[in-house]
């Protein structure tokens, strides 16, 4: 999932400007405490976020808008934390202040998303959809949400959307790639598996779900060298080690004529074209398609 986080305090550095004060003097302590709250939570310090949000929040000094981000913001820390209730809480009143604010709406979606409540998540990404329908997060975790309960025809629909207005964003490729996969079409699954590579060579997860295609097909040597890349990237990965076990296992019981276990690249004329028409891609569509 993407949970995308701006700083509450560039909230207040703009109002500082509106009113054509110094920042330091918009709301005295309050500016501190949201800069300290921003620092602390880009630092993965929750919290000493929350507790400065809090300040924030309950200094008295600001409303409406405003108010709703910080407490979207709050939210984050306290989903960070694992505190899940007291999250929705103020991802609710955060609502009820703005019910267009979409950073509250998706992140909201992704906290009932991360406890498996996915037609909840799926409500709240649709709400955050009328206020933003190009939004990228939104459909992308939507995308995840329709997987995650079987509806693949449609994630595979948000993917593309996606994939559309990021063509660089290689988890996405990866998760079209599962969707083709669960879809039974194992050629666009190690289509989508390549470009994530290509544009994420570092990304373990494609190189494991290449594996689990290649082991379906019976192309266990290819499974066998995708999975020893992936648990070089992520060596104590559980069921990236139980896999390989698996394969290992396999080609112990294969017959010793490894001629199947050759891999032939499968890539989309079609994504060739596309990443052809992007100049900032040429370097991968190079090493696709040539």
């Amino acid at each position: 999932m993407i949970r995308f986080i701006r700083s509450f305090a560039t909230v207040l550095l703009a109002l500082a400007l509106v009113l054509g004060l110094p920042a330091a003097t918009v709301l005295g302590d309050f500016l501190d405490d949201a800069e300290t709250a921003a620092f602390a939570a880009g630092r993965g310090e929750y919290r000493k976020a929350v507790y400065y949000l809090t300040r924030v929040i309950d200094s008295g000094e600001v409303t409406g808008w405003d108010l709703s981000q910080a407490l979207t913001r709050r939210a984050d820390a306290l989903a960070a934390l694992g505190s899940r209730q007291a999250a929705l809480a103020d991802y609710d009143a955060a609502l009820a202040l703005s019910a267009i604010n979409i950073d509250a709406l998706i992140n909201r979606g992704l906290t009932h998303h991360e406890h498996s409540d996915f037609d909840a998540a799926i409500a709240d990404f649709n709400a955050a959809l009328t206020v933003d329908p190009s939004s990228v997060p939104a459909l992308y975790n939507r995308a995840l949400s329709y997987g995650a309960i079987g509806s693949f025809a449609r994630s595979l629909e948000d993917l593309n959307a996606v994939l559309k207005a990021w063509p660089g964003f290689a988890q996405a490729y990866n998760d079209r790639g599962v969707i083709h996969s669960q879809l039974g079409d194992p050629v666009w699954a190690l289509r989508n598996f390549d470009a994530a590579i290509v544009l994420q060579p570092d990304l373990a997860v494609a190189y494991y779900n290449r594996a689990v295609v290649h082991r379906r097909r019976g192309r266990p040597g290819d499974a066998l060298a995708d999975l020893d890349r992936a648990l070089t990237l992520a060596p104590d990965d559980p069921e990236y080690l139980f896999m390989r076990k698996r394969v290992l296992f396999e080609l112990d019981r294969a017959p010793a004529d490894r001629s199947k276990t050759g891999r032939t690249r499968n890539i989309d004329p079609g994504l060739c074209r596309r990443l052809g028409e992007n100049p900032s891609l040429a370097d991968l569509q190079r090493s696709l398609c040539e």
